[in-house]
């Protein structure tokens, strides 16, 4: 009994060493379609950042506030073909895409890896980043260490 036990034991605490544990994990999915919302300029990127500059070019887009309740590093991924990701501290303006960006990726699939702060005001941007803007559909995935709210 006492062997079945230590066995017990030392598997499940091998599992806690072994696996990653997220306490948080939260899905935005939806479709840009034409004719949609549209950010009329567009922040280059140089993953996992914005540069600073813009492109004066009109694309479909949706946005999702969100803040976390535990600090640390957040994954997002988008395993579309057709889009990039911006991530907002504090406000988004999509007539000024540069202001408060901290971090962007258009390297498709789209993964990216952000240190957040519990308390702080997010906003989780996608667009369509093709000429054509025709629509698309995404879903994006926020996982991370805490809650995502």
């Amino acid at each position: 009994m006492k062997r079945v036990l230590l066995v017990l034991l030392v598997a499940v605490i091998a599992a806690m060493v072994v696996s990653t544990v997220y306490a948080g994990n939260a899905t935005f999915s939806g479709t840009l379609t034409p004719g949609g919302a549209t950010e009329p300029v567009v922040a280059q990127i140089s993953t996992p950042n914005c540069t600073g500059g813009t492109v004066a070019f009109s694309v479909l887009y949706a946005v999702y506030p969100f803040t976390v309740d535990a600090t640390g590093a957040y994954t997002f991924t988008e395993p579309g073909t057709e889009s990039a990701l911006y991530l907002y501290s504090g406000s988004f303006d999509p007539n000024s895409p540069v202001t408060n960006c901290i971090a962007a990726t258009n390297s498709n699939p789209l993964n990216l890896v952000v240190n957040l702060t519990a308390g702080t005001q997010y906003y989780v941007v996608v667009i369509e980043d093709t000429f054509a803007q025709d629509g698309m559909s995404y879903s994006i995935n926020i996982s991370g260490p805490g809650n995502i709210i």
